[in-house]
């Protein structure tokens, strides 16, 4: 073996603590009778990491786990709801970050001409909607309606735009400057 080893047992045969010539830090039982977790580590002044720390299921917060954080890229696609129709678009972008159950979204997306018809939706959220509404904030240029609101549809990858103050449902528009979203829904 190279590197240092620690060993536990009656025997000492049981290898609990391991580094190795490469610097990494392996955790293969736990000694502490309390944990039920193998490979527990426990600090008295905290814990700082130079680099990434890689989780297997999640990290735990006493009762509540944090099992997933992904940040990524994401496709915003104008579309009405009679004729979704197609778009010569002048921007489509979007990024998102996922923590947990909620998921975090920004785009921007613009179009010179459309053929969609109906009211105005924005597909092709990266996670389908849980089963309470989100909401994301808009601004935009060259868009039919003065103040307009996203609203995450339940079980879905659609956003809806909707007028603030009079709550109606957005028109599509044949060609928009630019829509800039931001906002979170939970999955």
């Amino acid at each position: 073996h190279t590197g240092l080893h620690f060993l536990a047992g009656a025997a000492g045969t049981t290898e609990i603590l391991t580094l190795d010539s490469t610097g990494i830090l392996s955790l293969t039982s736990t000694t502490d009778s309390s944990s039920t977790t193998t490979g527990s580590l426990k600090t008295a002044g905290g814990l700082g990491v130079a680099k990434t720390i890689y989780v297997g299921t999640g990290i735990n917060f006493g009762s509540t786990t944090l099992s997933k954080y992904e940040e990524g890229t994401w496709t915003p696609v104008a579309a009405g709801t009679i004729t979704a129709g197609a778009g010569t678009y002048t921007s489509q972008t979007g990024s998102y970050t996922r923590i947990g159950n909620r998921v975090l979204v920004s785009a921007a997306i613009g179009w010179s001409a459309h053929t969609g018809t109906g009211n105005l939706i924005i597909t092709g959220l990266p996670f389908t909607a849980g089963a309470v509404r989100g909401s994301t904030t808009i601004e935009s240029s060259g868009l039919v309606c003065v103040n307009p609101l996203g609203r995450v549809e339940v079980s879905s990858t659609t956003i809806v735009l909707v007028e603030l103050v009079t709550a109606t449902r957005v028109a599509m528009d044949a060609a928009v400057d630019f829509i800039f979203i931001n906002g979170s829904y939970g999955i």
